[in-house]
């Protein structure tokens, strides 16, 4: 519509309010009152009530006249609301609980939209504390532990109702441990899963259930061998896999997760200028470059993955301009995401449903997606790791 077009609003405007205008019958004798209260009142007010009666139907006109406008401006748009696959519920607490989907009816049409509940918060580093923080909004709402100093705790990862990260040591060293997701009251004490080989450092993890896999590195750079993928949680002994020097390489934190049974885990391995992304079996893997390669060829380097409870696998690529997030299969990849920027991925989150995701770079930048929407939060400090 041009500026000289006629408004067909007008018109319905002008129609409703002749309408409710001629809607109104005063009563038999309101002649007569009305003359009776004008004797008695000053004529400054002799027109408060007719006043009264014409902005009633006035608002009322209008009202209706806004709420037709609107109505037909939804009918006018219904077409671009996207329709989606049902989400199953979540039995994790603290915002990780994905209800049963609802449904909003179009005005116009039977099409069913239903609605995307993404986790309320979201968990990182602030001031050198676990924080628990606003999925809407990016600002911190509380503390998980005390003080940690900067350095101390680092790479975030919720596991059920517990945020696992790694808590550094004296010397060369640290330790896998976990608190509560439910903690508010900011002095949470740590509870340790494991602790790397003497000389070793845990570089990254990924834990699901009983399964938890470290990926530790000497601290000595002439430690046999450099690195070594360690499983716990398979029986009286981990599993282990050794990689005498790197490259090959694990370059990403490990994704977890059990189905029909079975662990399955994901993650980048880098093996020179290369990478890809690797699945496997924590518990009999025996190789250093594990051979079922995911999402084929990726358009950049891959820096994080994650896995959603149904066992589907994610990756995030810096393209070189952009972080493209992808979903994977044994045959390729489709695009889920892209946020602008050149710096590396960091970590990757993603619902139990596969519906929104959760992204941080090394940057410190922090971004959102549900259903394709991006959002970049407005945190107050840079956050490198985060976790749903």
């Amino acid at each position: 519509m041009t500026s000289g077009d006629p408004d067909p609003f007008d018109d319905l405007l002008r129609g409703l309010l002749r309408y409710e205008a001629e809607d109104i019958h005063p009563a038999g004798d309101g002649l007569a009152r009305i003359r009776s209260r004008v004797r008695e009142r000053d004529w400054r007010r002799r027109w408060l009530r007719p006043a009264g009666v014409v902005a009633g139907a006035a608002a009322v006109g209008i009202g209706t006249a806004v709420a037709l406008h609107y109505w037909s401006q939804s009918a006018r748009h219904s077409d671009r609301l996207s329709v989606a696959e049902p989400a199953t519920t979540s039995s994790n607490t603290e915002g990780q609980s994905l209800p049963a989907p609802s449904t909003v009816a179009s005005p116009t049409a039977s099409t069913t939209v239903t609605a995307v509940n993404t986790p309320a918060y979201f968990y990182g580093i602030n001031n050198g504390q676990i924080a628990r923080f606003s999925s809407g909004s990016g600002a911190s709402v509380n503390y998980l532990t005390d003080d940690q100093s900067p350095g101390v705790a680092s790479d975030p990862q919720r596991v059920g109702n517990d945020i696992y990260y790694l808590q550094a040591v004296s010397g060369c060293g640290n330790k896998l441990v976990n608190i509560p997701a439910t903690s508010r009251d900011g002095d949470q004490t740590a509870t340790t899963i494991v602790t790397p080989d003497d000389g070793y450092v845990i570089k990254h993890f990924g834990a699901s259930g009983a399964i938890t896999a470290i990926y530790e590195t000497a601290c000595d750079p002439q430690t046999v061998p450099q690195a070594q993928l360690v499983t716990f949680g398979l029986g009286a002994s981990p599993h282990r896999v050794a990689f005498p020097a790197a490259p090959p390489l694990i370059d990403s934190e490990i994704a977890v997760t059990q189905t029909a049974g079975a662990s399955v885990a994901f993650a980048v391995i880098r093996t020179g200028t290369q990478t890809y992304t690797a699945r496997f079996d924590p518990a009999t893997v025996d190789s250093t470059t594990p051979g079922d390669h995911l999402c084929g060829s990726l358009p950049g380097q891959a820096a994080a993955v994650a896995v959603s409870s149904s066992g589907h696998a994610y990756v995030a690529v810096q393209t070189g301009s952009s972080i493209e997030v992808l979903g994977c299969s044994a045959t390729g990849s489709h695009a889920e995401f892209t946020a602008t920027g050149n710096a590396s991925p960091s970590t990757l989150s993603v619902t139990n449903d596969g519906s929104a995701f959760l992204l941080t770079d090394t940057a410190g930048h922090v971004w959102t997606s549900t259903r394709g929407v991006v959002d970049r939060l407005a945190v107050y400090n840079p956050v490198q790791t985060a976790t749903w």
